[in-house]
């Protein structure tokens, strides 16, 4: 009987861990990864651009990079854009998704030059 009592608590357990598991991963669109703004995340914000997004839903990221020092520099299509203040010019609209990659990953996949971390603009298609 004990052991009956302990499967059927167990099962239980392990329903009502993956509900709530399955619940806050599709949430608003959140992958739970700080480093990404997916397109479900733009939309539901109701902001007007690139630099309104990350300022209220990414704020760190607009920082200097933490070991570098160095400030954002700001991608679109494998290109460089220009700084953070670029992302004023592009309408969150036009958006699909905004990532974060960190100086050390940047200068392995754009330049050795890149002093801070990337803000990389995913446009629609």
């Amino acid at each position: 009987m004990r052991l009956r009592l302990l499967v059927v608590f167990a099962v239980a357990l392990l329903t009502a861990a993956c509900a709530t598991a399955t619940k806050s991963s599709s949430a608003g669109g959140n992958s739970g990864d700080r480093n990404v703004l997916t397109t479900a995340q733009i939309d539901a914000s109701g902001l007007p651009n690139a630099f309104e997004l990350v300022s209220r839903l990414r704020r760190a990221w607009l920082r200097n990079d933490p070991v570098t020092g160095g400030p954002v520099t700001v991608y679109m299509d494998d290109r460089e854009i220009g700084g953070a203040e670029k992302l004023r010019e592009i309408p969150a609209v036009t958006i699909a998704e905004l990532r974060l990659v960190r100086n050390e990953e940047a200068i392995m996949r754009w330049s050795p030059s890149i002093k801070g971390s990337v803000i990389v603009v995913v446009p629609r298609r």
